[in-house]
């Protein structure tokens, strides 16, 4: 249909009526498109593993793209259909599709397999095809008023990000994806009223109502994780062989969904999944405080407790804690005997959550003075804050969860920056000291560069400042300790002794100030053979005695774990090289050079070219040009 636009825009009241109405309906395909981009993103970082979530980006490009070249194969199959249908269609399409990804993720039996992950992950692409097509068409009916369609375009597209995060702090995603087709079949039913609509359209835009209606009304108000996903720390307390695990409740926000979960197995701990991943732990405050086996699980069994058996009162005056979950960081700080406590949290319904929950909790965030909650981000806090603090506590995600190293790899953390470890220095006492935990050997040397750079800054080279620092390790969870000042050697004596006394000694350890020690043992069942066992991380004791720079250390070390600044934020990439999707990409792109090369090259007459895709750009050259722009803007996405 050509007439939605006028000819002559303004030239009487009907024209305008039609271009506002052609207009207002454009932004409402544009604001439904992002709007559902956005959506869809809080939905896959439930159902699907981490990494999967920034594919919604690419699957909305293919389907636009996708839509944009059906377009003409619709005037030849149905010709009939107008701007105003294919909206319907899109809202149907939405609709449709939003329910059957919702239904397959949590009717599926695991027995599908990663069938069902690659099924629900190609499945956006029908919807966007549609939206493609319907602004597509916007643009075909009328391409010489392109700039003020454009306008309208990115005005809905804009009014969708700005509402974005109010609308998911209102709604759970699941409801807001079908506010998307409520907007889209609103845009078919404002184009319809300039033109006399016939009975099948008319039943076809009550059904895309009724099914929004149906969808808002009905939609989940909590999803899990595909059950064939074990990758999911909440699948594995639900589906484990007890079969005792059960969601006690839910809760939704632009940060995310975030659910409690109990299990008969564990009577003093309910588990805090956001997003079905990153779990926290909650504890029972009376029973750690009457059960002694309870609460030396949380301090003799966790290194983060080690640093406490030997702070002297006025070096445990006040702590910082970054990222407390559910409240085990907490916990550990009050069992040390610190006065008080700030901890910042980013996530506004954990801690509402542990805040509902204080008659199980010991009211840890609500009712305990000498602990303070602040909702925000750690860093930004830091930098805002005058305070200064004997202990800086940070726990590193648990890299088995769906947000794990894999799925971490390309997302930014600014919390682990060498200007990060600069800002917490400087917030330091100067008797105080960081206290981290990590989950493997290169976490701990990529914090240890880090640390090391950012005192390097500060003129204290890599053996001075190995000197401030040292490794103990519980179930192969070391903890860094880093100290605003040096450490003495005679304090380094005792800690080394409790260490092997307290058993922080089951992984990567080591204590500055202290002699390394080698042995060699026999291989079991191998009389002829024998292994090296030494005592402390030689890496670390290499870098203490200054036999080794950090530098290096990482050139040699077979992941990357070279420092990370704020302008490259990714702590969690460890590879040296490529992933292969990246290695592949290459090579696609190394195509789409040659298809453009070939292209631009081309200087024969359009009658003598015989490929079709390359006829246009002989007999319209310029458009060389937009083809390599394009390219360009391409890659660089």
């Amino acid at each position: 249909m050509n007439n939605f636009i006028p000819e002559i825009p303004g030239k009487s009241g009907i024209d305008f009526l039609r271009l506002t109405r052609t207009l207002c309906s454009l932004a409402l395909i544009s604001f439904g498109m992002i709007l559902y981009e956005i959506v869809l993103t809080r939905i896959f970082a439930v159902i699907l593993s981490y990494h999967y979530v920034f594919a919604v980006l690419s699957l909305a490009m293919l389907g636009l793209g996708m839509g944009g070249l059906l377009l003409k194969k619709r005037q030849l199959i149905w010709p009939s259909a107008g701007t105003d249908i294919l909206a319907l269609i899109t809202a149907l399409a939405t609709g449709i599709i939003t329910a059957l990804i919702l239904y397959l993720t949590q009717a599926v039996p695991a027995t599908w397999g990663t069938s069902i992950t690659y099924t629900i992950l190609f499945l956006p692409v029908i919807p966007f095809l549609f939206f493609g097509m319907t602004i597509a068409s916007f643009f075909q009916n009328a391409p010489e008023r392109s700039s003020l369609l454009y306008g309208f375009d990115i005005a809905g597209g804009a009014l969708a990000a700005l509402a974005a995060v109010p609308l998911l702090n209102t709604m759970p995603a699941t409801t807001a994806a079908f506010i998307v087709v409520l907007a889209a079949a609103l845009a078919s039913i404002i184009l319809m009223t300039a033109e006399s609509a016939r009975w099948s359209t008319a039943l076809l835009s009550l059904i895309a109502f009724l099914l929004a209606g149906g969808g808002i009304w009905l939609a989940p108000q909590s999803i899990l994780p595909i059950r064939n996903n074990q990758a999911k720390d909440i699948n594995r307390i639900l589906y484990d062989s007890s079969g005792n695990g059960r969601i006690v409740e839910t809760r939704w926000s632009a940060f995310g969904q975030t659910s409690l979960v109990e299990n008969d197995q564990l009577p003093d701990e309910k588990m805090i999944y956001v997003d079905g991943a990153a779990g926290t732990s909650m504890f029972n405050f009376r029973a750690l405080l009457n059960d002694s086996t309870l609460q030396s699980d949380l301090t003799s069994n966790f290194g983060q407790f080690f640093p406490f058996y030997f702070l002297n009162e006025n070096e445990k005056d006040s702590a910082l804690i970054i990222g407390p979950g559910g409240g085990r960081d907490v916990l550990v700080a009050l069992f040390g005997g610190v006065q008080s406590i700030t901890a910042v949290e980013v996530n506004p319904d954990l801690v509402q959550i542990v805040k509902d929950y204080e008659d199980f909790n010991g009211g840890l965030y609500s009712k305990l003075p000498t602990t303070k909650v602040v909702v925000g981000e750690g860093r930004s806090f830091l930098r805002n804050t005058s305070e200064q603090y004997d202990l800086l506590m940070l726990a590193l995600p648990v890299t088995k969860s769906s947000r794990s190293i894999d799925g971490y790899a390309l997302t930014e953390n600014y919390l682990f920056t060498v200007e990060a470890f600069s800002d917490y220095l400087n917030r330091l006492t100067p008797e105080g000291r960081i206290i981290f935990v990590t989950h493997g050997n290169a976490e701990l040397y990529r914090l240890l560069g880090l640390t090391l750079k950012a005192f390097e800054e500060k003129g204290i080279s890599n053996q001075e400042a190995m000197k401030h620092i040292y490794v103990v390790s519980k179930h192969d969870m070391p903890a860094l300790v880093v100290k605003k000042t040096s450490f003495e050697g005679k304090d380094m004596q005792e800690r080394h002794a409790a260490l092997h006394q307290l058993e922080y000694d089951q992984g990567d350890y080591f204590i500055p100030f202290q002699e390394q020690a080698a042995f060699l043992l026999p291989v079991p069942d191998d009389s002829t053979s024998t292994i090296e066992w030494r005592m402390f991380d030689q890496n670390l004791y290499n870098l203490s005695n200054g036999t080794m720079t950090m530098e290096d250390f990482a050139k040699k070390f077979p992941l990357n774990i070279s420092p990370v600044y704020d302008d490259n934020p990714f702590f969690y990439n460890f590879d040296k090289i490529l992933p292969s999707p990246f290695r592949q990409l290459y090579g696609l792109l190394v195509l789409g050079l040659g298809v453009v090369v070939l292209v631009v090259s081309v200087k024969k007459s359009p009658d003598q070219v015989k490929l079709g895709f390359v006829r246009p750009f002989a007999r319209h050259p310029e458009l060389k040009g937009f083809l390599l722009i394009f390219l360009l803007l391409g890659a660089a996405s």
